[in-house]
C-alpha cells in the first residue's frame, strides 16, 4: 500500500511538471485569460562575424556616389556560381579607403559551407570602379580575415551612337554656274554657294537608293533641300577630271548640278589591271594591278615581281615615292622589259585622269602613261 502511495505521489508531482512546463495556463476563476497567456519567446540562431578592411593602391578620391559592397559567398561547388550569404553596403561620400567591414555567419552555413569574402566600388551610375580579383577566405570560425585589396577598372570606351543610314553615308559635290559646293557628313549638309557667300546647314531626314543613284532629303528650317547622287562617272566642267560620281543639288526651284567625291576616292574603289603601258598596249596574258590603299601605299604585281611605293594625291596630281620591288627572274626577256617600263611610268609626278567609260589613265611629265580598269 505503501508502495501505491508513493507512485501516485510521483505521478502527481510529474503530471505538475508537465503542467508548468506548458506556454499556455488554463484560466482558473481567479485568472483572466490574458493573465493565463504566456508569451513565446524566440531565440535567434547563433551567428559568428567575419570581419576585415577592404583597400585600392591607387591615391584617387571617388566619386560623389560611389558604394562599397562587400559580399560573404559560399564557394565550396567549384564550378557553381557562388552562393551569396550577405552583402554589406557602405556609401563612400566623403570616406576614404581602407574601409572596415562587418559580416555575420549564421552557425548553419559553418558546418557546410566554404566561406570568401570579395568586394567592388560601383559608381552612382552602376559602373565598376574597384573589384577584388582573388579569391579571399574567410575561416569557419569566423574572426578578421585582414585587408583585402581591390583592383581598379579600366575605363570602358563610351559607346558609339547607332547611325542611321543617312548619317553614315558621306559624300562632297562641287559645280561652277557659279562655285558652289556641298558635303554630307554624319547626318549634316553643309552647302556653300555662291563662292561662299551664300551658306546653309541642313539636317538629313532619309536616304532612298533607286539603282545607281541615291537621293537625300535633308531640312534647313522648313526648307527641303534635295541632294541625288548618281554612281557613275562625272566630268567636271572646269578641270574636264572625271570623278567619281555626279551630284544634283535642289533648293526651292535652284537646282545646281555638278561632280562629287575625289580623285583619291576613285583610286581605292578596287585592284586596278594594266591594259597599255606608254600606248603599246602590253604582252598577251601579262597580270599587272595597281592597287591604291587607303594607308597611302599603292602596290601589285608587274607582271614578273611584286612591287610597293607610297602615294600621295593633290587635286587631280599624284605623287608615287621610290619604288621597291622584289628581284626574281623573269620568263624571258620581253616580260622582264615589260616590268621594267611599268615600274618606270608609275614612279614619281602623274597627272590623275578618267575616261567616259570608268578606265584610269595616269601620264607622267616624261610622257609615260598606264592604263588600268577594275577588275
Amino acid at each position: 500500500m505503501t508502495q501505491k502511495r508513493l507512485f501516485g505521489a510521483a505521478a502527481a508531482t510529474a503530471l505538475m511538471t508537465a503542467l508548468a512546463g506548458c506556454q499556455h495556463a488554463l484560466p482558473t476563476e481567479e485568472m483572466t485569460v490574458e493573465e493565463a497567456t504566456v508569451v513565446e519567446e524566440v531565440t535567434e540562431p547563433a551567428s559568428l562575424m567575419v570581419t576585415g578592411s577592404a583597400t585600392y593602391r591607387e591615391k584617387i578620391a571617388l566619386p560623389e556616389g560611389a558604394v562599397l559592397s562587400v559580399t560573404l559567398e559560399d564557394v565550396a561547388m567549384a564550378d557553381a556560381v557562388a552562393r551569396r550569404i550577405e552583402t554589406y553596403d557602405i556609401p563612400m561620400d566623403g570616406i576614404s579607403v581602407p574601409q572596415a567591414f562587418e559580416l555575420s555567419v549564421p552557425d548553419a552555413e559553418t558546418k557546410t559551407a566554404k566561406l570568401a569574402v570579395r568586394a567592388k566600388i560601383t559608381s552612382a551610375d552602376g559602373d565598376l570602379l574597384f573589384t577584388t580579383t582573388t579569391i579571399n577566405p574567410a575561416l569557419p570560425t569566423g574572426g578578421d580575415i585582414g585587408m583585402i585589396v581591390m583592383e581598379r577598372v579600366a575605363a570602358q570606351p563610351a559607346a558609339e551612337p547607332v547611325k542611321t543610314d543617312v548619317e553614315k553615308l558621306e559624300l562632297t559635290g562641287r559645280g561652277n554656274e557659279p562655285g558652289w559646293s556641298v558635303r554630307l557628313k554624319d547626318g549634316v549638309v553643309n552647302l556653300s554657294h555662291q563662292f561662299g557667300t551664300e551658306t546653309l546647314a541642313a539636317k538629313a531626314t532619309s536616304l532612298s537608293e533607286d539603282g545607281a543613284t541615291r537621293t537625300i532629303n535633308a531640312y534647313d528650317g522648313d526648307r527641303l533641300v534635295i541632294i541625288t547622287q548618281t554612281m557613275e562617272p562625272c566630268a567636271d566642267d572646269s578641270t574636264g577630271a572625271m570623278m567619281p560620281y555626279a551630284v544634283t543639288v535642289q533648293v526651292g526651284e535652284r537646282v545646281l548640278k555638278g561632280c562629287g567625291g575625289s580623285l583619291a576616292e576613285r583610286l581605292t574603289e578596287g585592284e586596278w589591271q594594266v591594259e597599255d603601258i606608254n600606248g603599246g598596249g602590253i604582252i598577251d596574258s601579262s597580270h599587272m594591278t595597281l592597287k591604291f590603299g587607303d594607308d597611302g601605299r599603292v602596290s601589285g604585281s608587274a607582271g614578273c615581281n611584286n612591287y610597293s611605293a607610297t602615294y600621295t594625291v593633290s587635286g587631280t596630281k599624284m605623287t608615287v615615292g621610290p619604288v621597291a620591288s622584289t628581284r626574281r627572274m623573269c620568263p624571258g626577256e620581253a616580260i622582264m622589259n615589260q616590268e621594267q617600263r611599268m615600274l618606270a611610268a608609275l614612279a614619281g609626278e602623274q597627272d590623275i585622269q578618267f575616261t567616259e567609260d570608268g578606265a584610269l589613265k595616269l601620264r607622267a611629265a616624261s610622257g609615260f602613261s598606264i592604263l588600268a580598269r577594275i577588275n
